[in-house]
């Protein structure tokens, strides 16, 4: 099946069991696990693989997480945070910048340029904490994120399913199976869910009632959900900033139809460009939508602009198709007659295990970029070519110039706007690539629809009419 094919199927799931109109537990559960149940499905039948490296639930990493909590007592600790007029809930991925300190990309250049009181409150990625933040007023999430796995462990929270519930989740769980031929643990994804949500909302409840903000900025909607309930219960509206690709094929965004909806999403969207409003049906109205810019790649395409180009091809590799760029690179590595060096630039999810996912990749002499040391943006300036399948990252380098090339993989779907438009090429194999590179100038390339330009003028604007509601 194709990615569309899959969306359409679950589509049509969802209007036969009425799904956004069951709760389980008094939650309407669905709009909660739908991501995860799409990639699990996608995972499943083989057309992607893992995306992000996961944190093993070891001995060891619990004890770090104790660990964590534990000075987080002293150290950060979110319910000493004062009162601030904004609270930023950020990604946690972090990125090195040349200044040697971690930025949240999203965040940082945004709370840079407002002078406004503000708290920013973060979890952990993997293990531990990016050091030393970009970030001034942060406060880790890791004490209430631990007395809650606790409360979970020691059963101080529950969730038990009525006989018409269970019935309900094999009702999803067979109609699954029928469309895809696999078989998801459904039960489990709704039970960690409702459970986690239960011991956890009181905490976020608590410290969005100490910090009392007048707008919360979440980077990433889906998988916080508990966060934005506690902010709808609080009283206090959530702004969502974009982070990545948006399309009719996301299910974190795409709810067409009078009947797809969902409660917790943010109440306003902050978007890249005019472009991400456009055949996409999210779950609020147009007029809650700004196209803003993106401040952080606004500053990098002006600091690299002056790079000298280089006969180079970069590929953009994404844990869910790592696999097959990585062999396509290898194989294109060993063509005498392609006159471009190769770069390889991982994604921080496959930064802990493409020596082992990719040997083949480990043993071919390419120029392989594991880590942050390189910034991206220059890797992107002084390239003249960028392969990839449907990272925002091609995006970013369109601002450059880059011819840009698809591998015709599963989620190529997500860039049919850069298809159409004639910006970006579709290819199958070695040999479409060996021969288009041979082959004219790159396209003119506008990149204003996708990133609308003066985005901290616009971002700061927003803001200031959201506040002044």
């Amino acid at each position: 099946m194709q990615l569309k094919e899959v969306v359409a199927a679950l589509f049509e799931i969802e209007e036969r069991l009425d799904l956004f109109g069951q709760r389980i537990d008094g939650v309407y559960f669905w709009e909660r696990v739908r991501v995860p149940v799409y990639i699990d499905i996608l995972q499943r039948a083989e057309l992607i693989h893992q995306p992000h490296t996961r944190p093993q639930r070891t001995l060891s990493n619990r004890g770090r997480s104790a660990l964590r909590a534990l000075k987080n007592v002293a150290i950060k600790n979110p319910y000493l945070a004062s009162k601030n007029e904004l609270l930023f809930l950020g990604s946690a991925r972090r990125k090195l910048d040349e200044d040697g300190k971690w930025w949240d990309i999203y965040c940082d250049p945004i709370i840079d340029t407002l002078n406004r009181s503000y708290v920013y409150f973060e979890p952990s990625y993997l293990v531990g904490h990016y050091t030393p933040a970009k970030t001034k007023h942060i406060r880790y999430l890791d004490l209430p994120l631990y007395l809650a796995a606790v409360k979970r462990k020691v059963k101080l929270v529950r969730v038990s399913l009525t006989r018409q519930e269970m019935k309900l989740l094999k009702a999803i769980r067979d109609q699954i199976h029928g469309q895809f031929k696999v078989q998801i643990n459904l039960d489990g994804m709704v039970q960690r869910d409702l459970l986690f949500r239960r011991s956890v909302l009181p905490a976020y409840q608590h410290l969005l009632r100490k910090v009392s903000p007048r707008l919360v900025f979440i980077v990433c909607s889906y998988g916080r959900e508990t966060v934005i309930e506690a902010c709808k219960t609080v009283g206090v509206p959530a702004v969502e900033l974009q982070h990545g690709i948006i399309t009719s094929a996301h299910l974190g965004y795409s709810f067409p139809g009078p009947k797809r909806t969902k409660r917790a999403f943010p109440d306003y969207l902050f978007l890249f460009g005019d472009l991400w409003k456009e055949n996409i049906d999210y779950p609020i109205g147009q007029e809650r939508i700004f196209s803003v810019g993106y401040p952080y790649h606004e500053r990098e395409v002006k600091k690299y602009s002056g790079v000298n180009k280089q006969d180079q091809v970069l590929f953009i590799s994404q844990g869910t198709v790592g696999v097959e760029m990585s062999r396509f690179a290898v194989e294109l590595s060993q063509r005498d007659e392609f006159p471009f060096s190769i770069v390889y630039k991982l994604h921080p999810g496959e930064y802990s295990r493409w020596r082992t996912e990719y040997p083949w990749l480990a043993a071919s002499g390419i120029r392989v970029v594991e880590d942050d040391s390189i910034p991206l943006y220059q890797l992107l300036a002084e390239s003249r070519v960028q392969v990839g399948l449907n990272s925002t990252a091609l995006l970013e380098g369109l601002s450059f110039g880059l011819r840009t090339f698809l591998l015709d993989q599963p989620g190529i779907e997500h860039m049919e706007a850069l298809i159409k438009s004639g910006v970006a090429t579709v290819i199958s194999s070695v040999d479409d690539l060996v021969e288009e590179t041979r082959q004219g100038k790159p396209p003119e390339i506008h990149t204003e629809h996708f990133f609308r330009p003066n985005a901290l003028n616009n971002v700061t604007k927003a803001i200031d009419k959201l506040l002044a509601l």
